[in-house]
């Protein structure tokens, strides 16, 4: 498939680099039909040991490695041409958690011992660590609190390792007196204990649990370890940027070839200005993208100092993550075809093709409700149940609709989704949701999107009841969640700037049993939430 970017056109590669590219290109085009992404989908550890050998072999693990461990010691510039290809390949590895994170705040340790032992055993494949150093969700603070270090053992809990299934070793950040160290402890190390969450992509989070965990040679001290994360995870996000670049060019490339191939009216679809404009735009997107990855590499090749460094890092990763988001939404949508936006691309590359669902089994599984595990089946199966209840129960009127629907429109419908048992498909089983994970939630809505059904127009599902869930007494969650579930209570939002006592229009068209109204206060509590019945 030809590569559209203004990078095969214009940019002129330097004789290293283009032999750099060209060996992740062919690494890449050797899986062509992308069979190691859907052996390794869902499947612990993620990623095969033959394919990390082969990126060894190509001396990729050691690009950020100086010379004297065995590294190559290139630049990010020549790193960010390997990843952009991986990102288009898909490409099931833990590069960037260990190539990356691991193998900079190795190669950044003060303990030269250890760097002189295990950077050599990183870099040909021998011995695969991974960086354990977040605490909590939405939490970026690289100072340890909840990991604690006394008596050469770790007590505490990380959270978010990535490719925790597959790692040798840990290097886990943990709070000592005088502020935070970094220490390296084995995989089968006592009172270490792993638990896992599914990503989308089909590799997994891991969860480390401490508990008088002893701990290996220390990597930093509290002087060093601090500093040295926030630079690491910086070139971290500069890397991830180089991977989401490459995603999304290759979402471009499958549109563009399929405009050109597809016929309307006896005409290419892609001669049809309004799609040329819609992917004009997308293209932009993502060469700008592409300038700001290379201005960002180039920055970090230099003598730029930390601050400089960070601010670069955090725009890169800005301006690929939202082009990959608006890209792949705006690809989904029309004017462009379904077959080539990218969640299909990535369901038809990464999914095993779904086998034919027998009606009698359709029939079995849409008797059920959220009494049954969606997550135990098929992919496939669970996009065709999905595919097929909403083509016999949505509303043919009701589908892409211009605007936000309200209760007069698509009350019937929410009360049907109600007794279905589809009402919140993220919330927890336990509590009447469906449950549903990453993948299966983003099937779920890609269905949803692509038949054109609107969003149920309720409070209660997605701000309420996730708030009961996490902060909500027993009492409370009894009283309240039923009847969300149920469509006996509707909830809106309410801003009271409209004056004391009105109700809120949208209240009053909705025919909310309860409003949630907020304000804001002058102190420093920040916004205050208060549940009053209309």
């Amino acid at each position: 498939m030809e590569d559209i970017s203004l990078q095969a056109k214009i940019d002129v590669l330097t004789e290293q680099q283009v032999l750099i590219q060209d060996s992740a290109v062919a690494f890449v085009e050797g899986d062509e039909e992308l069979k190691r992404v859907r052996a390794n989908r869902f499947v612990q550890p993620g990623f095969d040991r033959a394919s990390w050998i082969e990126m060894a072999e190509a001396g990729w693990l050691g690009f950020v490695v100086p010379e004297e461990y065995g590294g190559v010691g290139l630049t990010f510039s020549d790193l960010a041409l390997v990843l952009i290809q991986l990102g288009k390949g898909l490409v099931p590895a833990p590069f960037v958690a260990t190539a990356v994170l691991a193998a900079r705040t190795l190669a950044g340790s003060d303990n030269a011992p250890l760097r002189a032992e295990r950077l050599p055993q990183l870099v040909v494949g021998d011995w695969l660590p991974a960086l354990a150093w977040q605490e909590a969700r939405a939490s970026l603070d690289v100072k340890a609190r909840q990991v604690v270090y006394a008596n050469g053992k770790l007590n505490g809990r990380k959270v978010f390792v990535p490719d925790a299934g597959g790692a040798d070793a840990f290097i886990v950040s943990a709070a000592v007196p005088g502020g935070t160290a970094l220490y390296l402890v084995d995989k089968d190390a006592p009172g270490l204990t792993l638990e896992f969450e599914q990503r989308v992509d089909g590799g997994f989070y891991g969860h480390l649990n401490f508990v008088d965990t002893p701990v290996g040679a220390q990597v930093a001290g509290p002087e060093r370890s601090e500093a040295l994360l926030a630079t690491v995870l910086d070139e971290g996000r500069v890397a991830a940027s180089a991977e989401l670049l490459g995603v999304m060019t290759r979402a471009l490339e499958i549109s563009v070839d399929y405009l050109k191939q597809r016929v309307q009216f006896d005409k290419p679809i892609g001669s049809f200005q309004a799609l040329q404009h819609k992917t004009v735009d997308l293209f932009i997107l993502s060469e700008v993208s592409r300038s700001v990855l290379l201005q960002t590499t180039a920055l970090f090749d230099g003598e730029a100092d930390a601050t400089q460094r960070a601010v670069a890092a955090s725009q890169v990763k800005a301006r690929c993550s939202d082009a990959a988001l608006r890209i792949g939404k705006d690809m989904q949508y029309r004017p462009l075809p379904q077959e080539s936006h990218v969640s299909g691309f990535l369901a038809r590359q990464r999914e095993r093709p779904p086998r034919a669902l027998r009606r009698s089994d359709l029939g079995r599984w849409r008797a059920m409700t959220n009494t049954m595990d969606y997550n135990a089946l098929d992919d496939g199966d669970f996009r065709h149940l999905v595919h097929d209840w909403m083509v016999a129960n949505y509303p043919e009127e009701l589908r892409f609709p211009p605007e936000r629907m309200h209760w007069p429109q698509c009350g019937d419908w929410y009360l049907k989704l109600a007794k279905q048992g589809w009402l919140a498909p993220g919330w927890p089983r336990e509590y009447g949701g469906m449950g549903l994970d990453a993948n299966k939630l983003l099937i779920f809505m890609d269905v949803c999107e692509s038949h054109g059904v609107g969003r149920t127009p309720d409070q209660g599902m997605t701000m309420v009841g996730p708030l009961l869930i996490q902060h909500g007494s027993a009492e409370q969650k009894a009283h309240y969640l039923p009847k969300i579930l149920a469509g006996e209570h509707i909830w809106c939002q309410a801003i009271p700037s409209r004056g004391p006592g009105r109700t809120s229009p949208a209240c009053a068209r909705r025919r909310c049993a309860t409003a949630i109204t907020m304000w804001s206060t002058a102190t420093s509590s920040g916004p205050r939430w208060r549940w009053t019945p209309t």
